[in-house]
């Protein structure tokens, strides 16, 4: 080694030294360190959906930092028949699927405009930075065929825009963190309606008949949200939460049970009807009866129909109509998700 350039390297060392001693000396200067992200939970939205409607999922992921993720993206696909794994399991999609009919990306709850450029197989998503302390999600629905199970399975990724496909090195050095959520359950029973609601749309159950006493419609009249979770259930597909002592013994009507986005979440109101076959008001003087509202959240609001002369919605109401050949009608105005049963 000549002198000149070993002069050069021990300048070059010591330059390298002195900023460094430099960076620490100064206040509040600290060495980058790698995030720590943890997934934060997933939903399915929701968990029974009725054929012919979407089924929606979210996942979430949360940098716990110290620092920040400089670019984080996601990536998800559907799969039906849906094969559960491991959380830590990559699952890689197949060479084709379905695109979903919507996806959004949020961080701390704010959609992130464009994130989801385009609805695509895989979906890839991107989320710009994420700082420690933040949570991001994706929401995605899909449409389901036939009646198998069905899930999604997909990883967030720190680095780069977005990927088909994620490796084992990749998820050893942390670069992926994968995700799963499902199974959603596919209905084809007469007595569910609903799913992930694109653009608000009403949904019901089948039309009365001798065979199907109830029929229950949810109009969600919400045009200014564009996805929620809208389902309605009633005869045999409702779990019955039982008649209220306060109101005890019910009329002998079936239950109808109504979900507007996710639990007791408020959505503003929403219109129901909820029809009955004739064969199932015999005996009930349908007329005379009061619509008990039992709320998700436990509340009881009982609505005094007869005293009622017009229901238009402005507040929590109900009203009923004989219809033509002996069935009944019942229409009902409610802010709160729960079920319907009668007094």
């Amino acid at each position: 080694m000549s002198p000149v350039h070993s002069l050069r390297t021990m300048l070059a060392t010591a330059l390298s030294l002195s900023l460094l001693v430099a960076l620490i000396a100064l206040p509040g200067a600290t060495l980058a360190a790698t995030p720590s992200w943890e997934r934060a939970g997933s939903d399915l939205l929701p968990s029974i959906v009725k054929t012919g409607s979407a089924a929606g999922y979210s996942a979430s992921v949360k940098n716990n930092g110290p620092s920040n993720i400089p670019s984080l993206s996601v990536t998800a696909f559907f799969q039906q028949p849906y094969s559960p794994v491991t959380d830590d399991t990559l699952v890689s999609p197949p060479v084709t699927g379905p695109v979903p009919v919507y996806a959004a990306v949020f961080k701390n709850g704010i959609e992130v405009s464009g994130g989801c450029a385009s609805l695509s197989f895989p979906l890839m998503c991107n989320l710009g930075s994420l700082s420690a302390g933040e949570a991001a999600t994706i929401v995605v629905a899909y449409q389901p065929t036939g009646v198998a199970d069905a899930g999604i399975h997909g990883w967030w990724q720190t680095s780069g825009t977005g990927s088909s496909f994620c490796t084992e090195s990749d998820n050893s050095r942390g670069d992926c963190l994968p995700f799963h959520v499902g199974p959603t359950t596919i209905s084809n029973s007469g007595d569910r309606g609903g799913g992930f609601a694109l653009n608000a749309q009403p949904v019901t159950t089948d039309a009365i008949s001798a065979s199907n006493l109830t029929f229950t419609s949810m109009d969600p009249l919400r045009e200014d949200v564009a996805n929620l979770i809208a389902t309605v259930a009633d005869d045999n597909a409702v779990i019955d939460p039982g008649c209220p002592a306060a109101f005890a013994p019910c009329a002998a009507l079936p239950t109808s049970e109504l979900h507007l986005g996710d639990g007791t979440a408020t959505f503003g109101m929403s219109k129901v009807v909820i029809e009955f076959h004739k064969t199932a008001l015999k005996g009930v003087n349908f007329g005379k009866l009061n619509v008990i509202h039992i709320h998700d959240g436990g509340l009881i609001t009982a609505h005094e129909v007869p005293k009622a002369k017009f229901c238009d919605g402005t507040a929590e109401c109900a009203m009923f109509e004989n219809l033509a050949g002996g069935h009944g009608r019942v229409t009902i105005y409610a802010a709160q998700n729960g079920w319907v049963k009668y007094h």
